[in-house]
This record gives C-alpha cells, structure tokens and sequence, in this order.
C-alpha cells in the first residue's frame, strides 16, 4: 500500500467496515466493502481519476485558505486527495463534507482530526442541501450516478447555490457508450460476485490484510455490494454532461480526461462497454 495519499486506509477501512454495520441501511455493503475494494486495486474510481485531479485541486488550493465543500463521499478518498493537493495550506483550510448516511462521515471526522484539519461533516441529501453561498469550493466525485434526471437537476441547482460568488465547483463523473439513463443498471453477469469475492480475498491476503469479518459474512456481502443499484453512468456523450450542469447554471471553463483515456473514439464518444472518467471544472453563469 502507497504511502500517498492515505498511508492509515487499511485502519481506516476497518473502522468503516465495523461503523457501516452500526449505521448503514440500504447502503451497508457499499460502505462497508468501499474502502477495501480500493484498497485492493478491485475498483478504478478515485485511484483512475486521482493523477488528473490533483494539478486541479492544486490550483484551486494551495495558494490561500479556502471553504471547501465536499458533496458526497464513500469514504475518506475525496478528503485525503482535498487534504494533500492542498500541501501546507491544508490546515488553513475549512472542509464541509455531505452525504447522506453516517457512515462515511464518521470515517471523515476520524480522517480529519488524525491529520489536523478543520473537517465539518453534514449529514444531508444532496438534493435538499440547504447552504447557500458559502463555498469557494466544491468537489463532487462520482455522485451523479446514483440519482435519476430529476435528482441530477435538484442536487446540482442546490449546489450552484452552495458557491459563494467567484466559487467553482469541480465534478467528476463517467462516459460510457452504452450510458443507462432508466432506474436500474443491467444485472451484473452469474458468477461476478464469486469472481469478485475471490480477486478481493486473494489481493487482502497478499497485503496482509484479515478479513473483517467471518468468511461467509464477507461472502454475502460481497454478493449484496455486486447485485446492488448504484453506479449508474447516464452520459453516453461529453454534451449530455454539459447539458445538465448548464441547466443548473453552471458554465464548464475546462475538461479533463481522466480515468483510462484510451477508451476515446474522439468527440467524446467512448468504445462500446467502455467508460472513461471525465472531470468539468465549473462556474456560476
């Protein structure tokens, strides 16, 4: 495990692990399985996008405090990216983190009294976020794909008027060729919570990572985070993107392109089953 950016994430992993069974509804293998799924190299998210994000977050951060709202978090992945693009401003800064469960937000409050940063969290959907104006900063990653048009168009106005003016927001979300925009994904295919299951318990045994629980609890588990409904990518083209956050009267001022570039025709349309990572660095119209 890579000393950067979060040497603690197999402690940190645990406690979350134990904190989603104490707190989690609906979302209790997700929480509990996130970090170790990251851990183990199982998923790309925050890790694909984290070397296209960090110069940003640089630019935005390093020069002069900043209040920095962080609107959805599956664990404590967005805080320490925030906390080390940030380099020696990082205490200086004010760090806001909402989601809606629990869960994740504890794991932040550990994360930011461990490294001794002004960390608040706000238990809150995003879609009735109710701060206005108060902002320099917002960083959204991966959020978007767990809710419907509506939800998109609600959370995303609620966040333009979290900004404080001159504020802007950064949001990270997926291309994908064969984007979903109905209320479920595709089921994922017999035997992919079995393969996943066993890739995981082989990459935790080789970092000497125990299990968290007996094996058969992390079997089940395993199963309900595969057969979960979350991660929906609704963007089949960059213009869908920049429609929606236009309507909630965001201007884009620069696309990056994260994640596996490769996965690129060109014109923003991706290979089929592909999906590429796609971060808009935003501002108030």
């Amino acid at each position: 495990m890579s000393d950067f950016p979060e040497p603690d994430l197999p402690e940190l992993a645990r406690a979350q692990f134990d904190g989603a069974h104490a707190t989690c509804g609906e979302c209790l293998a997700y929480h509990a399985l996130w970090p170790y799924l990251r851990l183990t190299s199982c998923v790309g998210g925050l890790e694909a996008d984290r070397a296209h994000l960090t110069p940003v977050l640089q630019e935005l951060l390093s020069t002069r405090p900043r209040k920095i709202l962080i609107a959805g978090s599956a664990d404590t992945g967005v805080t320490a990216l925030v906390h080390h693009a940030s380099g020696a401003m990082a205490v200086n800064h004010r760090i806001v983190v909402v989601d809606c469960c629990e869960t994740p937000l504890a794991a932040c409050r550990r994360y930011g009294a461990r490294h001794g940063l002004q960390v608040r969290t706000v238990m809150s959907d995003l879609r009735s976020l109710d701060l206005v104006n108060q902002f320099d900063v917002i960083v959204g990653h991966s959020v978007l794909p767990f809710l419907d048009a509506t939800g998109r168009h609600d959370a995303l106005s609620r966040l333009y008027d979290a900004l404080a003016p001159g504020g802007q927001m950064l949001m990270t979300s997926r291309l994908s060729a064969d984007a979903q925009s109905g209320a479920s994904r595709t089921p994922p295919p017999v035997g992919a919570a079995a393969a996943l299951e066993t890739k995981l318990r082989s990459r935790m045994a080789e970092l000497n990572l125990g299990l968290p629980c007996s094996t058969d609890a992390f079997a089940d588990q395993v199963l309900q985070y595969s057969n979960g409904e979350f991660r929906r990518t609704h963007y089949a083209r960059r213009e869908d993107l920049d429609h929606e956050l236009r309507q909630a009267g965001f201007q884009v001022d620069r696309w990056i392109e994260a994640g596996f570039g490769t996965a690129f025709l060109g014109k923003g349309i991706v290979k089929s089953n592909a999906r590429q990572g796609l971060v808009a660095l935003t501002r108030a119209k």
